[in-house]
């Protein structure tokens, strides 16, 4: 499967879905699709929604899509939406990444992530 986005500028937020099976490859091209898109433009929300991943990410691949994120797309604000206890883990790689940066937080619940999305920094 792989990843849908959409940007609602409006609103100052980007919401990734990830479905199924994909790889870090996938993961890179749909950020430059995002990067790219007409709506996108440094400083929006960005909500990564991991439940129905399939894939499990290594430490190696949070640091090559957080590489890509820090080089090329100035979000404000990162809320990780994850399945489980576990995949969150990995994804506090990301937090420790940006620390200093930009706010990263990780959960299990969507509502604890749109209402930490929607905090000021």
């Amino acid at each position: 499967m792989g990843y849908s986005f959409e940007i609602d500028a409006r609103a100052g937020r980007v919401r990734v879905v990830g479905l199924g099976d994909a790889e870090v490859d996938n993961a890179l091209e749909t950020l430059a699709l995002i990067a790219t898109h007409d709506d996108f433009r440094p400083g929006l929300r960005l909500l990564v929604d991991l439940r129905r991943m399939t894939t499990a990410r290594t430490l190696g691949d949070i640091d090559e899509i957080s590489a890509y994120v820090r080089r090329s797309l100035g979000f404000a604000r990162i809320a990780i939406l994850t399945g489980s206890p576990e995949t969150a883990a990995v994804h506090h790689r990301m937090r420790e990444l940006f620390e200093g940066e930009v706010p990263v937080g990780v959960f299990t619940e969507l509502a604890a992530a749109e209402a930490w999305l929607g905090q000021r920094s």
